[in-house]
């Protein structure tokens, strides 16, 4: 454990990662607070922020934990006026709590399958949206592959059952390295005439496809979450999606990449 580093057991709470390395500890600290029913909007706000600075500070370990838990021990004593929490904040916690219990079973069973088919209903739930798709990348032919998907149909499917890094906007996501956001299907420009009649096939008119980017910088993946009319997901839904992509992206490349590679890639031990 590092130093500065507080357990959830010190105010009372139980954390199920507390075994586990010092982001996860951070991580489930914030969560475990942030179920609390007596906390306010206010303090549930800011323990979801801190949850998410504790994820998105694992490349580091979060070596500054001690100011970490210390605002995550302030949140919890927030004094603010008490009151229930808006539908968008509890699923969000929701959201949270459910990516701690699926790390907890990736760290038991290292089922990748498994853990991108409760992430993706996790992702379908936050981003409201039908239909959605995780892919891995295949290194040595450069494709994405579905992984796991929940709305489509073998025709769809078998279409994209390998999509290079072009002519959609997963491919684009890839290509870039960074969140493609496809408002309108129809009139999209990364489209292809052939992957264009497949989405519109598929009653897919929107989509946005964010890159699973490990911490040695390569893309492992692709997530995709598509709705059936033009759309945009919320800041909020895609601030849940980035958690997650990275997230996943970290537990997937720890079961591939050997420790010298991810100490070599900057990574403080």
């Amino acid at each position: 454990m590092i130093q500065g580093h507080v357990p959830a057991r010190v105010w009372g709470f139980e954390s199920p990662l507390r075994h586990h390395s010092p982001e996860h500890e951070a991580i489930a600290d914030a969560v475990v607070i942030s179920t609390r029913s007596d906390l306010t909007c206010a303090a549930s706000e800011a323990l979801i922020t801190l949850a998410a600075r504790a994820m998105m500070e694992s490349r580091a370990r979060i070596t500054k934990s001690r100011a970490l838990l210390d605002d995550i021990r302030q949140c919890a004593g927030h004094p603010d006026v008490r009151r229930p929490l808006p539908a968008h904040r509890s699923l969000e916690i929701e959201a949270l709590v459910r990516l701690q219990q699926m790390t907890m079973r990736f760290v038991d069973d290292s089922c990748i399958t498994a853990l991108l088919g409760d992430a993706l209903d996790v992702l379908l739930m936050v981003t409201d949206a039908p239909l959605g798709n995780i892919q891995l990348l295949n290194q040595r032919t450069g494709m994405l592959r579905i992984v796991a998907q929940q709305g489509f149909r073998r025709e769809f499917l078998d279409f994209f059952a390998e999509v290079p890094a072009h002519g959609s906007a997963c491919g684009t996501a890839l290509r870039r390295r960074r969140r493609v956001i496809v408002p309108d299907v129809l009139i999209d420009p990364a489209f292809t005439e052939d992957t264009r009649r497949a989405m519109l096939s598929a009653n897919a008119r929107a989509v946005q496809s964010t890159p699973l980017v490990g911490l040695t910088g390569k893309v492992l993946g692709v997530v995709s979450t598509h709705y059936r009319e033009p759309r945009v997901a919320s800041k909020r839904a895609l601030r849940i999606v980035d958690f997650y992509a990275h997230h996943l992206a970290t537990l997937i490349e720890s079961k591939r990449v050997p420790p010298r590679a991810h100490a070599g890639a900057g990574v403080d031990s």
